[in-house]
């Protein structure tokens, strides 16, 4: 006799209650896939205004956040994101604005460090170097990017 065994549905990845939380008054490691223009993916260290649950759908983001490699110059967005997968150190999600020509994008917002700061985005502490707090402790990534880039 064989037993039918039922899986579970191949698109099913998310796992919105578990891992990394995205909350607002801290920064992040922002990865968008296709990027810019040539689609190349893009990098930056991000801090997050605010995060919100949509009123329409639980499993939908609103996160206001400030981007501070932008092209122009330090810019305020605001984006729509709905999580497929969460881990402990990252989150992968749909962005989900945009015009219906526009190509379908993916976010990803991880806990940030000095080493994600040094491989992605080096021009950063390449402009801005690493100076030791007056208090002689360790510097924190935290307290880094707040005092470059006036944020936090």
């Amino acid at each position: 006799m064989v037993q039918m065994v039922r899986r579970a549905p191949e698109v099913e990845v998310s796992r919105p209650r578990a891992g990394l939380r995205i909350q607002a008054g801290r920064w992040y490691a922002w990865q968008m896939l296709p990027g810019y223009g040539d689609g190349v993916p893009y990098f930056s260290p991000i801090f997050v205004h605010r995060v919100t649950l949509s009123p329409n759908n639980p499993n939908i983001l609103d996160v206001d956040f400030a981007n501070v490699l932008y092209a122009v110059g330090v810019q305020g967005f605001h984006t729509t994101i709905r999580p497929l997968l969460r881990a402990s150190t990252y989150v992968v999600a749909e962005l989900l604005e945009g015009e219906a020509d526009s190509p379908v994008r993916t976010g990803i917002i991880s806990a940030i460090t000095f080493e994600w700061l040094e491989r992605f985005c080096p021009q950063v502490l390449k402009e801005l170097p690493l100076r030791t707090p007056p208090d002689g402790k360790d510097l924190t990534i935290a307290a880094y990017l707040t005092a470059s880039f006036g944020l936090g």
